[in-house]
């Protein structure tokens, strides 16, 4: 029984092995990580014999490299395949396309594309493994030599899970390198004698290194108009310009009233790359075999690059005009101006930049009003300025140095003689009630220090200082040329500082001592304020027929004491309340006594008094002896 199985077991081997193929083994446990090169091995035996890591090879004698394993760079080793047989399948699958991710990114350029389609703008190129391919690096040994053989495939060409996958997307060329002509600077025309048959204005061009040559087209040209290396007709450029200058020759019969604009242009190509697709292949991969397909389309599209003058027959000039902070200098942009020449016969606008400046060239020599249009919040407008072109040399710059004051804020908390109060909670609200600013007053005047749009604005006091009541708000607005305080509108001074000033006024309580039945003024009363817990406030003092005003008494609730009634009046025994508050901040208080009865006037009393007893006494008795008589 056993010698029969051992048979089975040899003739099952011999089926699977080929009698000229020779098996050595190499595996692989788990995936094996191309980019971090952490197999086993050098950087190129990228999986072979280790701890863990077992893949059986079975090579032939007549076609050593029957089996190969794709391996995508920055990817893992996904299925290995032989004779269109899977034999081994790991858990990271995907897609191999390195190449055209390599073309998307720019390092596969477009004359390669184009050279490797054969000179053409369309085609497919074949990716292919060959024994001296440029695609791939073969190393292998000579079967039973050694327990590795590999193959290292420099770009992933292969998609082991999907035979139809692709990759398709557009690709474009960066041209970095695109000749560029920036601008054109054309002088008034002139000439240098009345004698000279031609007018001359000198053309700079202002271009890139790769502008090679450009072309000259013009716009109301009189007949007879040239262009010219220099200031005479001999001289004049039959191709293509190609120096960083040139002179445009007008015939001198022509010059009145011309109107003549140069344009100078260059001509490029862009390419770009469209219709990209990338097909991979799956199959037992042999020598010479096709493993992936690249088809792609190269565009060109025509490009041009121009630039724009004017050349004029009356003399001009370049304005300019540069506008900074009057305080710090900085350079303030996106400032419209509106200018006019003092005849109306020229009218443009300006909007300065990020260094503050705006220049419009080839204006004519006049006197200009500047208006500023546009005036940037929280500084103030700009007067109308005038400036005189008229003595700038011709082609030189005219500039205007134009500059806005920042509106500063400055808040006054005073009391009612003008001193300064310190202690009072303070804000500014903007007109959708937000709290612009808020701060507790010092004996210094608050500065705002944050630039102030336009607008309208609320000063509140939200607590006043112990003593005062709190003030009514105070509304302001800042506006580009004036500001409002309340009903009054003022203009800005140089400084182009808003004084707002709130005033506090001090609690006032009066105190009067008087006659209860004649309500005179009393004097000789002692008196003295106290808080709710006996506590002496200030101190007492005695009363001189006058009212006591007390002033700066903080809100609450305090009590009037008697300490001792003037002669001849009864002491008022209770304490009198009185409060403060901001709604009643000023209290008129009349304290009163009564008189103490005279002597006379006690000694009939108790006379009465004493005569009333004794009636009563009397009719006690008389009712007593009735009530005894009955009984009996």
């Amino acid at each position: 029984m056993k010698k029969s199985r051992l048979f089975l077991l040899l003739a099952v081997a011999m089926v699977i092995v080929p009698l000229n193929a020779k098996a050595f083994q190499i595996r692989v446990a788990g995936d094996c990580n191309v980019e971090g090169r952490t197999a086993s091995g050098t950087a190129e035996q990228l999986c072979y014999t280790g701890a863990n890591r077992e893949i059986t090879f079975i090579t032939s004698e007549e076609s050593p490299r029957q089996k190969y394993f794709c391996l995508q760079e920055n990817r893992y080793l996904d299925e290995a395949v032989y004779n269109d047989t899977p034999i081994a399948t790991y858990s990271n699958t995907g897609h191999a396309c390195a190449v055209y991710n390599a073309l998307n990114a720019g390092t596969i350029t477009i004359d390669n594309l184009r050279t490797a389609m054969g000179g053409v703008d369309e085609g497919i190129i074949n990716f292919d493994i060959t024994a001296n391919g440029p695609n791939y690096t073969v190393t292998s040994v000579e079967p039973g030599s050694a327990a590795d053989t590999y193959i290292k495939i420099q770009q992933a060409i292969w998609a082991l899970d999907n035979p139809s996958a692709t990759c398709t997307a557009s690709y474009t060329q960066t041209t970095t390198n695109a000749p560029k002509i920036n601008s054109l600077a054309a002088t008034v025309l002139t000439r240098d004698n009345d004698t000279d048959e031609y007018y001359y204005s000198k053309v700079t061009v202002n271009k890139n290194s790769y502008v090679t040559s450009y072309a000259i087209s013009f716009t109301g040209a009189p007949a007879g108009t040239i262009i010219s290396s220099n200031k005479t007709a001999a001289g004049q450029i039959t191709g293509d310009a190609t120096g960083t200058e040139f002179y445009v020759l007008v015939p001198s019969t022509a010059v009145e009233n011309l109107n003549l604009s140069v344009t100078a242009t260059a001509s490029y190509s862009d390419a770009s790359v469209t219709n990209v697709t990338f097909t991979e292949y799956q199959s037992n991969v042999t020598r010479n075999q096709t493993l992936a397909k690249l088809g792609a389309k190269i565009v060109t599209t025509p490009k041009t690059s121009s630039a724009q003058t004017k050349i004029v027959t009356t003399p001009v000039v370049d304005f300019k005009v540069c506008k900074k902070d009057s305080k710090t200098n900085a350079p303030m942009s996106g400032i419209k101006f509106n200018i006019k020449s003092t005849d109306l016969s020229t009218t443009f606008e300006l909007t300065t930049g990020s260094d503050g400046c705006a220049i419009k060239e080839n204006v004519k020599q006049a006197v200009y009003t500047v208006s500023e249009v546009t005036t940037p919040s929280g500084y103030v407008k700009m007067n109308n300025a005038t400036v005189d072109c008229t003595t700038t040399s011709v082609g030189a710059t005219c500039l205007y140095p134009a500059s806005n004051t920042p509106i500063t804020l400055k808040v006054k908390k005073l009391d009612e003689s003008g001193d300064a109060l310190i202690d009072a909670r303070m804000q500014i609200l903007d007109k959708d009630g937000h709290v612009f600013d808020e701060w507790t007053s010092v004996l210094e005047d608050h500065i705002v220090n944050k630039s102030i749009p336009f607008g309208k604005y609320t000063l509140r006091e939200e607590e006043a200082p112990a003593g005062y009541v709190i003030a009514t708000e105070i509304e302001f607005e800042i506006k580009e040329d004036s500001y409002v305080v309340g009903n009054e509108t003022k203009q800005y001074g140089d400084d182009a500082i808003v004084t707002v000033t709130m005033i506090d006024r001090a609690t006032r309580v009066s105190i009067l001592k008087t006659n209860a039945e004649t309500g005179e003024p009393l004097v000789g009363a002692v008196l003295r304020i106290e808080l709710e817990d006996g506590t002496v406030v200030g101190e007492e003092w005695t009363t001189d027929g006058t009212p006591k005003v007390f002033t700066k008494m903080a809100v609450g609730t305090y009590y009037l004491v008697e300490v001792s009634a003037p002669e001849g009046y009864i002491r008022q025994e209770e304490r009198q309340p009185f409060t403060i508050s901001q709604s009643s901040p000023d209290q008129e208080i009349i304290i009163e006594n009564h008189k103490v009865p005279s002597t006379a006037a006690n000694k009939s009393a108790l006379l009465i008094s004493f005569a009333m007893l004794d009636i009563a006494l009397g009719i006690s008795i008389i009712l007593y002896v009735r009530k005894r008589k009955v009984t009996e």
